[in-house]
């Protein structure tokens, strides 16, 4: 028998100029649509605010990332009201910690099924698993493929940024949120600067 999660996760990365979801991020969207259609859930919550590498994304495009993939969902046919979105996040680790506190703890929610590209996986897991730690929380993963796993330019750069988030992360202990917050808000280069802008959900 399916297992039934609280929500399907979809983790979004950079979208077009037109605000229309890029090759990478129509995998992942149609991905977790497939695993909606399974009946894994019937919640979809997508996740992703402006890019934090283009100071003028922000101006550029007329959504987030979510609000992309949302579009997106629609499209497909899934139903507007069975949709959520977190629009703060800037990057794989403010993705977890937003999912965690604007959809998943104000509802109680225990079990959810977190979709990415196949080459993100391996960083994404270890963020999810910090954030959402077992002994609380069943957190599942799924990936789309890509075709992109050898691909050495992106291979590098999430080397790059795994060993950015342990070095950072490393010796905090699964679910120790005080700790989590406090390196989120004084000591992550994106989030340190304006915390004041992430005290709220929007």
């Amino acid at each position: 028998m399916l297992k039934k999660y609280d929500t399907i996760v979809g983790i979004s990365n950079v979208l077009n100029k037109d605000g229309s979801v890029a090759e990478d991020v129509k995998l992942r969207t149609d991905r977790a649509i497939y695993l909606w259609d399974c009946g894994y859930s019937d919640i979809l919550s997508f996740s992703g605010g402006y890019d934090k590498d283009s100071e003028c994304l922000e101006d550029e495009s007329p959504w987030t990332q979510a609000e992309g993939m949302k579009r997106y969902a629609i499209e497909k046919g899934v139903p507007e009201k069975q949709i959520l979105k977190e629009e703060l996040s800037r990057d794989t680790v403010g993705q977890a910690y937003f999912v965690k506190r604007d959809l998943v703890l104000p509802r109680n929610w225990e079990k959810l099924v977190v979709v990415s590209s196949d080459y993100h996986m391996r960083r994404v897991m270890k963020i999810f698993d910090l954030f959402f730690p077992r002994k609380n929380f069943l957190v599942d993963y799924k990936w789309a493929n890509t075709g992109l796993v050898d691909d050495l330019d992106i291979e590098e750069s999430e080397r790059q940024r795994f060993d950015m988030f342990i070095s950072m992360f490393g010796g905090v202990k699964p679910g120790d949120n005080d700790a989590i917050e406090e390196i989120m808000f004084t000591c992550h280069k994106t989030y340190s600067k304006n915390p004041d802008e992430y005290t709220i959900s929007t």
